[in-house]
């Protein structure tokens, strides 16, 4: 009877080790499981850490590279405009000119060229903006920084339109005021033309004995006080001045 109870305690105690032994390759296999995808979750953790590291790096480059080339623009637009406005102040201090059109077709191809630069400059400031908005459509982190990059681009092509305007303006203002000062001088001239033209038509009807030369070809009329004319002669009548006049 021992030897019985003996036998079925050892029969209890195997079937205990062998199910403790199952359990304890099952909780290995499941250590090791969870030990690989834990290595599994530091690689991705890692991998996506440098991705994102060389995406932020990428950023910053290419933000410090536009922000660097819009402000060189910008620097190259404030210099136009000083030289415009250089320009303009040269043209009024300068000696007026008889003839115009030079300068006034100078001034239109300097207007040309600046309505082309500033085309330009506002065609790669919108390409600027749509590759800043399609970087703002991508990862989250950086949708803040690429919405500031955008709102300076913005401000940078108010500025550079306000300065393109002032600059054409000063140009327009330059060409007018260069038509202006050739309409006076043609004028003067007429003016001068004219005068010279009644003064020819006074010699031509006045008598010779009233008539002295000077040394700047302008003719005076000047009587002497003791003149031996006889103002009483036919010559000096009303009829005979009537027919010099319409002569």
């Amino acid at each position: 009877r021992e030897a019985r109870e003996c036998m079925e305690e050892l029969k209890r105690v195997r079937a205990e080790l062998a199910t403790a032994r199952a359990a304890e390759a099952e909780a290995r296999r499941a250590l090791a499981a969870a030990a690989a995808a834990e290595r599994q979750r530091r690689a991705d953790h890692a991998q996506l850490k440098q991705a994102h590291a060389a995406l932020q790096h990428k950023v910053n480059a290419w933000r410090t590279g536009e922000r660097a080339a819009l402000e060189r623009r910008l620097a190259d637009e404030r210099r136009a405009r000083t030289n415009a406005e250089n320009q303009l102040l040269r043209a009024r201090h300068q000696p007026r000119t008889p003839n115009g059109e030079c300068e006034s077709e100078s001034c239109r191809s300097r207007r040309a060229a600046a309505e082309a630069e500033g085309a330009l400059l506002r065609r790669e400031l919108r390409a600027a903006r749509e590759r800043a908005a399609a970087l703002a459509r991508g990862p989250g982190p950086t949708a803040g920084a690429f919405d500031s990059a955008a709102e300076r681009l913005h401000h940078l092509e108010h500025s550079l339109s306000a300065e393109t305007r002032v600059k054409l303006d000063l140009l327009s203002a330059l060409g007018d005021a260069k038509r202006k000062l050739s309409i006076q001088d043609g004028l003067i001239s007429r003016q001068e033309k004219e005068i010279e033209e009644l003064k020819a038509q006074m010699l031509a009807v006045m008598p010779t004995e009233f008539v002295a030369p000077s040394s700047a070809a302008v003719s005076k009329l000047r009587l002497s006080d003791g003149s031996p004319l006889d103002p009483n002669a036919s010559v000096y009548t009303p009829k005979q001045l009537a027919q010099c006049s319409d002569a």
